[in-house]
């Protein structure tokens, strides 16, 4: 459980961690960090998103613009995990971290949002209960945040790689990673996530 000093530095104010103090200041927290949580799963689905759209973009860039919105709609009604089987035909990471990373994350807003109540309903009666409550909601959005930053941060790589893709500019710093992106149209479901001329 974190400390109250941990809180803090969490950005909570004095009167948040007051609030905690009291059975009903507790449970609005409890859903208030499931509510925060949740948020960050549709910034994951989303970033998922828009990374497999900008994958099909770099390697067609001559894709009209109505088709990449209508890629986008398709994709936005896709679960998580259908999104990421699309992903994961198509880049491939050299580092096993960044699989594990996704994975976690998916089982981790999976569990938020299928199951998170149902299994801590005992929880609730207690004031130690809650508050592991909001430990493990905290934890739980952290995992989810890094696997966004982590596909946004691809998204923007391959975006500024096709950019200096003509440029003589060697790079500088250190890799954490490196992707490989391959398409290969007689894989499904890929086509029907990278598929933008419909």
């Amino acid at each position: 459980m974190l400390s109250e000093e941990e809180f803090r530095l969490q950005g909570y104010s004095t009167n948040s961690l007051e609030m905690l103090e009291t059975t009903e200041g507790q449970l609005n927290a409890v859903f208030a960090c499931f509510g925060s949580a949740a948020q960050h799963g549709q910034y994951f689905e989303k970033a998922l998103g828009e990374f497999i759209v900008k994958i099909k973009h770099v390697l067609e860039p001559a894709t009209p613009e109505k088709h990449i919105q209508a890629a986008k709609s398709r994709l936005a009604r896709k679960t998580i995990g259908q999104l990421l089987k699309i992903m994961g035909n198509h880049v491939q990471p050299d580092a096993q971290w960044v699989t594990d990373l996704l994975l976690k994350a998916h089982k981790s807003r999976n569990f938020l949002i299928h199951h998170y109540f149902l299994e801590r309903e005992d929880r609730f009666k207690t004031a130690s209960g809650r508050k592991a409550m909001l430990n493990e909601l905290l934890n739980i959005q952290k995992q989810i945040e890094e696997a966004t930053v982590l596909v946004d941060g691809m998204r923007f790589a391959v975006t500024e790689r096709v950019l200096n893709r003509d440029s003589d500019s060697n790079e500088s710093g250190t890799a954490l990673f490196s992707i490989e992106i391959s398409i290969n149209e007689t894989k499904k479901p890929c086509n029907e996530g990278l598929d933008l001329t419909t």
